[in-house]
Parts: structure tokens; sequence; C-alpha cells
């Protein structure tokens, strides 16, 4: 039987995410503006909580935390759009604060950590189980469950990462999304994980000349995202 899962092309989904920053920077830059300017005044605002009202202060904290997730989602949000072809401007990362999207988005970041408790509990069991007993067996065991924790939590997030896309582009459930991340995923964990690695190589290495290189890259990390998740959605509509 011939396999028919699309395998998305690593240097290809590179150079398209890159031909398309030309065009996205103003708005892209503009929304990393608010977004600074908001959490910036937010800080200030906690702060002021934190010595006059230090009771309600973590309150503050999370909302602020909340705001700023949201105001993040927002700007993958124009990434995706990018990719996709269509006009941006930064008006549209508020897209976020629509009371369904706003749900959604936060039902998903819970059930993804949820998702991921039980990984993240052999990785601290593999943690204390070696502080506890440091003879050689016991380090063996504490080794071996750290190992798993970490594969699992990395092989998860992988199979994950697109979720956030289908909510923030088609409106979908938590579930929902995450079913379409796994499908759309499949077969191509490697390939996601060799692109995210490279974006990120580009990243640092365009942030060692006095970070002039971070005008065209920080962009160039939406799109990424954007280019993966419009590529893998599509075809896996296809192979449905």
């Amino acid at each position: 039987m011939t396999d028919t899962t699309y395998k998305l092309p690593v240097m290809d989904t590179i150079k398209l995410a890159w031909s398309k920053v030309y065009g996205a920077k103003g708005s892209i830059w503009a929304g990393f503006g608010i977004l600074f300017v908001i959490m910036f005044c937010l800080g200030i605002i906690d702060g002021i909580f934190q010595y006059a009202m230090p009771n309600i202060e973590p309150g503050i904290a999370f909302i602020v935390q909340v705001i700023g997730f949201l105001l993040q989602m927002g700007m993958v949000y124009l990434g995706i759009r990018r990719a996709q072809d269509l006009p941006i401007n930064y008006r549209m990362m508020f897209r976020t604060f629509e009371s369904s999207i706003t749900i959604r988005i936060i039902g998903l970041y819970l059930l993804q950590v949820i998702i991921l408790i039980i990984p993240m509990v052999l990785i601290f069991a593999g943690i204390f189980i070696n502080a506890a007993d440091t003879s050689t067996g016991t380090l063996a065991i504490s080794i071996l469950l750290f190992i798993i924790g970490i594969l699992a939590v990395i092989i998860l997030g992988v199979r994950m990462m697109l979720s956030m896309g289908y909510v923030l582009d088609k409106g979908a459930g938590p579930i929902e999304a995450l079913k379409l991340s796994f499908a759309a995923s499949k077969a191509n964990f490697w390939r996601i994980v060799g692109i995210t690695l490279l974006e990120t190589l580009i990243i640092i290495i365009s942030a060692i000349p006095l970070g002039i290189g971070l005008i065209w890259t920080l962009p160039f990390g939406l799109l990424v995202y954007g280019v993966m998740y419009n590529t893998l959605s599509i075809n896996n509509l296809r192979s449905q």
C-alpha cells in the first residue's frame, strides 16, 4: 500500500516563511510594540498593587499573565493570516479577546497542561528519587524516569503544537483542536522538530550583529508557525 501521508518539506517551509516576511514586518512590529506597551503598563499597575494592596496582588498578577498570553496568541494569529496570503494589520491581534475565542484558548491551554501532567510527574519523580537515595540502582531508575518524562513532554508538545492554530484560525474547540493537531502532525514529528530548530538557529544568529537581524527574524518566527500550520492543515484536510 502506498503511503499517502503528507510529508512537510523542511527547507521549502523555511523559504516560504522567509518570502512572506516582506510586506508583513510593519504590521507585525506594530503588534510587538503594542504588546510591549500594554505589558509595561500592566507591569507598573501590578507593581503598585504589590506595595499598596499585597493581598490581592496575586490575582492582579494572574490577570496580567492571562492578558499577556492572549496578546501573544494574537501575534500568532497574524502569522497564520499572513501565511494564508490574507491581509493583516495590528488590530487583528485583539481577536483573541473575543469571548468565544478567549474561552477556547484558555480551555486548550488548560487541557494541554492536564495532558502534560503525567510526564511532568515522571520528571519530578526522577529528580526526587535521586535526591532521596543516591545508590546505583536508584540512580538508574531516576535517570530512566527523567528521560522518559522529557521525551514524552517533547513528543506531546510537538504533536499538540498546531492545536492553537486551529483555535485561532477555525475557532475549533480545545478537544477538536488537539485531535486535528495530532492528525495534521502525523508522520511529521521530526520534520516539525527540524524546522523549529532551524528557525531558532536563524533567530539566534540574526541577533549576533547588535540584534539588527531580529527586525526580520522575529516576524519570520511567527510566519514559520503560520506556514507549518497552514500547509499541514490543508494537506490533512485533503487526505481525509
